[in-house]
């Protein structure tokens, strides 16, 4: 990362962090990422996010930041994020869990999750988590 991708970077965190709703996404993030460790672990793909009422869309900035600071993994991530986008736009994408296609140099993830619509690198989907 250059000297002026990390300037942009903390200007862009510096203003999200002004918005109220940056601060509602952070906060229900924040209460939801252990509620949903421990659904993942006792259900598995079963587990059901806490629900999200919409705050606006900067509450998705929120979560983001949360999920980076607390070590979040990709499908606790993916999960949380879907409920989030869910509680703002009324609708979401499907949580898509993929396993490496074995077409690039091996790598250190075998198996990845991630929000439909964005690009996960080179991944066979497996499954489709639609939204609950």
């Amino acid at each position: 990362m250059t000297d002026s991708d990390l300037v942009a970077t903390r200007s862009l965190v510096t203003a999200l962090l002004r918005h109220p709703t940056t601060w509602r996404g952070a906060w229900w993030a924040y209460r939801s990422l252990p509620l949903i460790r421990r659904d993942l672990a006792t259900s598995g793909l079963a587990a059901t996010p806490p629900r999200f009422d919409g705050h606006g869309p900067n509450s998705v900035a929120g979560v983001e930041l949360v999920m980076a600071l607390r070590h979040a993994t990709c499908l606790e991530r993916s999960l949380l994020l879907q409920q989030c986008i869910l509680g703002v736009r009324g609708h979401a994408p499907d949580v898509v869990i993929g396993v490496a296609d074995g077409t690039e140099t091996p790598t250190p993830v075998q198996a990845h999750a991630w929000i439909d619509g964005t690009d996960p690198g080179e991944f066979a989907v497996i499954h489709r988590i639609p939204v609950p």
